[in-house]
């Protein structure tokens, strides 16, 4: 089963229909919305939902989280891989993820995500970091380096995975999104990462399957990449420290150290009239994850 986690726009509606429903052969697509439609785009879901494949839930407010958890509850089946509505697929890429997440008893398997844009190839596969690369990937505690949060990226994006509900569990004990860090919040936008460093931590495999390749189709305006980046940013601060009991002063200095890096990349893609990620919200980057952090402490904690 897939699950397409969204707003629920008009805008989403089509690239649902297009890029997801439309490409796979007959699998069951199940589409949480996450806040009320409005009365204009009632057409385009119309459409959307009379596909035999297509089932439609609302669970307003939450954000992705909610959205991810809710397809969980209605997920009648043992795998269920989640894409979300900006992305473009394919069945062979998805029934690869699947297979591979098998092979290797996987709790986890995440796709590699490129951008559709190939213009915007340095800007979100290399400098944001979406492409993890050509090589496989398999972590479990024990068998692997540990991970402490700041360097847990290499699992995936959250864009496209599968997940094996047989071994993540369906009771008490069940691993679960954490609506505290999902899309919708101020320091929202983990809540992918978290769901998988914490079935990491509980002794789950996660893969990475570089084979099963998907296509992400992402802003381009300078207003939107900076907002993006200022969210990012808002995110893994409120993310690090959740976790804080798993970073290591080395982690620390590594994470000042790559950002050092990304900031010189930045300078150097402009001087050569490539696309780059804003100077000014990488140097701000620092504040505003010391800003997530502290959200987490000061509101988001003891929150539910």
């Amino acid at each position: 089963m897939v699950a397409v986690p969204t707003r629920g726009d008009a805008a989403s509606a089509t690239r649902i229909s297009e890029n997801i429903v439309g490409r796979l052969d007959g699998i069951p697509v199940i589409v949480v919305r996450n806040r009320c439609v409005p009365a204009e785009t009632d057409t385009d879901w119309a459409n959307l939902a009379q596909r035999p494949n297509v089932q439609i839930i609302d669970r307003f407010g939450g954000g992705a989280a909610r959205a991810r958890n809710a397809a969980i509850s209605t997920a009648t089946s043992r795998t269920v891989v989640f894409v979300d509505d900006d992305v473009r697929v394919s069945e062979s890429a998805l029934r690869t993820l699947v297979a591979r997440q098998r092979s290797a008893s996987a709790a986890i398997a995440t796709a590699r995500v490129v951008a559709a844009n190939t213009a915007h190839h340095q800007l979100f596969d290399a400098d944001l970091g979406f492409d993890r690369g050509s090589d496989d990937g398999t972590w479990m505690v024990g068998q692997s380096k540990p991970l402490s949060p700041l360097n847990v990226w290499q699992f995936g994006v959250g864009a496209t995975f599968a997940i094996d509900l047989s071994l993540l569990g369906s009771k008490g004990n069940a691993i679960r999104f954490d609506e505290r860090l999902s899309n919708g919040r101020f320091c929202g936008g983990s809540e992918d990462i978290d769901f998988f460093y914490a079935a990491y931590l509980n002794g789950h495999i996660v893969s990475y399957v570089a084979e099963a390749v998907v296509e992400h189709i992402f802003p381009i305006s300078a207003a939107e990449v900076s907002a993006k980046c200022r969210q990012y940013a808002l995110s893994d601060g409120a993310f690090y420290t959740k976790w804080a009991q798993h970073v290591s002063a080395a982690d620390i200095r590594g994470e000042i150290a790559g950002w050092l890096r990304r900031l010189g990349g930045s300078i150097a893609n402009r001087s050569r009239g490539r696309p780059a990620v804003p100077i000014l919200d990488l140097l701000a980057e620092p504040l505003y994850k010391l800003m997530g952090g502290a959200t987490w402490e000061l509101l988001l904690r003891q929150s539910c």
